[in-house]
């Protein structure tokens, strides 16, 4: 009877082995065709990959290239262009005094609105002195641009009372004097006192739009440079 119990459990513990032994080996056997089939797969997908690019290597160089410039492009800062000032100009000089000087109009106007300095500009419409720029339209810019109108237009005001001044006060000089004045001594009764940088009161004239007006007036600037 013991004998029979010991055959059976020997059958049976060989039979579970086998079977283990047999699953194991379905499962390596599985995960190696699995492994197969994906290194085929993968290499037909490169095989691929390498004939596309082959084929269409120009144009994804091209695509490259414009999605690099693009994103650089869109990182760029926008620049302004400086060539005319007046145009820059962040201050509209709606009203500008002028001055006729031997038949030329001469207007004075502040380049630098917070600057103190006034500086002359001959032969330009008042239409092109200055643009407006349009600021976005955000509250605290607003009120911000507000104040500095405010500040600039008191700036202005204050600088034609005193130009206005030294206009009266020109005036008086020349009634003493009794005497007639030049082209040439009439600009510089205006500019005298006015122009702390004669260097760049040439090259701001020379920028200017009406050119036959600048180069006769070319050899006047030069004289102010001397006198002034």
């Amino acid at each position: 009877m013991f004998t029979k119990n010991v055959i059976v459990v020997v059958v049976v513990v060989v039979v579970v082995v086998v079977v283990v032994v047999v699953v194991v080996v379905l499962v390596v056997v599985v995960v190696v065709v699995v492994v197969v089939v994906v290194v085929v797969a993968a290499s037909a997908a490169v095989i691929v990959v390498i004939e596309i690019l082959k084929r269409y290597l120009v144009v994804v160089v091209v695509v490259v290239v414009v999605v690099v410039v693009v994103s650089i492009t869109a990182r760029l800062p926008v620049r302004r262009s400086s060539t005319n000032i007046l145009q820059n100009s962040s201050t509209a000089y709606s009203q500008v005094p002028i001055l006729q000087v031997g038949g030329l109009r001469t207007m004075w106007i502040n380049c630098f609105p917070k600057a103190s300095t006034t500086y002359l500009v001959v032969g330009i419409e008042p239409a092109t002195v200055g643009s407006q720029v349009r600021r976005p339209n955000h509250r605290e810019e607003e009120e911000k641009e507000e104040q500095e109108q405010e500040e600039e237009e008191q700036e202005e005001q204050e600088a034609e009372e005193e130009q206005e001044d030294e206009e009266e006060q020109e005036e008086k000089e020349k009634k003493n004097k009794k005497k007639f004045l030049s082209l040439n001594d009439q600009i510089l009764v205006h500019v005298r006192r006015m122009i702390n940088y004669p260097t760049y009161l040439h090259k701001f004239i020379k920028g200017g739009s009406h050119l036959g007006d600048l180069q006769r007036l070319e050899t006047n600037v030069s004289m102010f440079k001397r006198r002034i």
